[in-house]
């Protein structure tokens, strides 16, 4: 009631009237006048404060970003930002959740589409797929070739040519659908075995060597 008298628009005569009869039904409920006196000290302090110091209020115009961050190009961006007003949250580049693969969920895994990595079982020779279907039925598609002696895999064109015999399982690498970053993700991978001397490639691409894109990843 009090805070209500010195916010609504009154003239003294009113608002001396509102004041009498907040102390009058306080005195009816048995509180005392003191009580009253207090209140109206501290609302009379609080606006006097106030009219002296205003309440800052924050700039309406200003908007706020999300980057992902790589380091210290990203620590000078937000920089950058902040002179144009504008607030950076930064972000992972990848979450931990990307990084852990759950051996339990192998089944589930292997009914999921993206790059994959076979190896074969006598020598160092290992081979970079991808697949738009489940990795379980490209596998299959791949023993079925080396069972039948088909030219149709070149995984299976390896095993028939040297005589050796494939590994038992299917390494998923990456898990997306059919589509480019499946394509780029195939040639990331590739090149990286390509480079990596634990491996013989046996992919027919080459041409990633020379690709401008993937040398600055070195």
């Amino acid at each position: 009631m009090i805070h209500r008298a010195f916010s609504i628009p009154l003239n003294k005569e009113n608002f001396n009237k509102e004041i009498s009869t907040i102390k009058q039904i306080a005195h009816n409920n048995d509180i005392p006048n003191t009580i009253i006196l207090n209140l109206i000290n501290k609302k009379e302090k609080q606006l006097l404060l106030k009219s002296i110091y205003p309440t800052f209020k924050p700039d309406s115009d200003k908007h706020y970003v999300s980057l992902t961050y790589f380091g210290a190009i990203s620590e000078s961006i937000e920089i950058i930002l902040r002179k144009l007003n504008l607030s950076v949250a930064f972000k992972p580049y990848k979450k931990l959740s990307n990084c852990i693969f759950n051996n339990k969920d192998c089944k589930n895994t292997l009914n999921k589409s993206g790059v994959y990595k076979l190896n074969c079982k006598d020598c160092k020779g290992v081979y970079i797929g991808q697949t738009g279907r489940n990795f379980k039925t490209r596998f299959k598609e791949h023993l079925r070739s080396f069972k039948y002696k088909k030219t149709d895999s070149t995984f299976a064109c390896h095993l028939l040519e040297n005589n050796h015999s494939p590994d038992t399982e299917i390494i998923p690498i990456h898990f997306a659908n059919k589509g480019l970053k499946l394509t780029l993700l195939e040639s990331l991978e590739i090149y990286k075995h390509k480079e990596d001397k634990d491996y013989i490639l046996i992919n027919d691409q080459s041409d990633l060597l020379y690709s401008p894109l993937f040398n600055s990843c070195k």
